[in-house]
């Protein structure tokens, strides 16, 4: 059972990946691929846990939420895709980079 605090810290902290992902978008230290990445694993993680009942309030009561995991599942496909991109985006500059050479 994970409490309510955690699962709104951690939604706090996807949020705050996802943002990072999106801004910095130059592939200078590509973290944003991997900050993508970890906020799709963190977000399908947070959309399982609402969605069976995993999330409990401070009295005990179960949280199951079917339109916040599809929200957060969304948000996790979303930043799947997008870190895909980003890496096939990320291997057309090293092919480009080895032509050159």
């Amino acid at each position: 059972m994970m409490p309510l605090s955690t699962f709104n810290v951690l939604l706090v902290v996807v949020v705050l990946l996802v943002v990072f992902a999106l801004v910095d978008y130059r592939n200078k230290l590509y973290g944003n691929i991997a900050s993508a990445i970890i906020a799709s694993i963190v977000s399908s993680l947070l959309a399982i846990l609402i969605y069976i009942g995993a999330v409990e309030t401070e009295s005990g009561a179960r949280i199951n939420d079917f339109p916040t995991a599809g929200v957060l599942l969304l948000i996790a496909v979303g930043t799947a895709i997008y870190a895909f991109f980003m890496i096939m985006e990320v291997r057309e500059e090293l092919e480009s980079a080895q032509e050159l050479a």
